[in-house]
């Protein structure tokens, strides 16, 4: 975070700041989340940004996947968790490298890739909590279809964040009743 003090009688009314790893639009603005329709388990638009790094985040609160490549979403899905009432942690996983050549279904691309798990710090438990990163990720199941549309794009480099916390917008605290003793005064 950057704090910048000019003077101390002007401060701003509101600063715009985006959400955590929330994705931008070509121009490189803040992109309107678009969600899934009732019809949709997933959606998958490549063609949107054809080259840079890949990012898959996960939530497990919200049961959603949301991939984007140089910032840009280029798609989104439901998925399954086994056991999703328990907690996941936050892990961060990194494609490093391929393995071995493995040859035939696309499937095998992926499998053949060679990854860096590394759990993040848990405000709860610390790391130990969640002790293989491995695990946690192979609790997330994926639409088929999705699944083999979304491996093509998914070469060494590529990022995934699992994490507990959720990723669609709406209220994330408690309603509050908010008391003023002089009322209609808005300031």
């Amino acid at each position: 975070m950057t704090v910048v003090v000019s003077r101390k009688v002007v401060s701003p009314q509101s600063v715009p700041v985006p959400a955590f790893l929330s994705p931008v639009n070509p121009g490189g603005k803040a992109a309107d989340h678009e969600r899934l329709s009732d019809s949709e388990q997933f959606r998958l638009t490549p063609d949107k940004s054809v080259k840079g790094p890949v990012t898959m985040l996960i939530s497990r609160t919200d049961q959603r996947v949301v991939v984007s490549r140089n910032g840009i979403e280029i798609g989104r899905s439901l998925l399954t968790i086994k056991d999703p009432q328990d907690s996941t942690g936050t892990h961060v996983y990194v494609a490093n490298a391929h393995s071995m050549e493995v040859e035939g279904a696309e499937v095998a691309e992926i499998q053949s890739l060679r990854w860096i798990a590394h759990p993040v710090i848990d405000a709860r438990h610390g790391y130990l909590y969640h002790q293989d990163p491995m695990q946690q990720l192979e609790r997330i199941r994926l639409p088929d279809e999705f699944l083999m549309q979304l491996l093509p794009q998914m070469k060494e480099g590529a990022t995934i964040v699992l994490t507990d916390a959720p990723i669609l917008s709406g209220n994330t605290g408690k309603q509050l009743a908010v008391l003023s003793s002089h009322p209609g005064i808005s300031k």
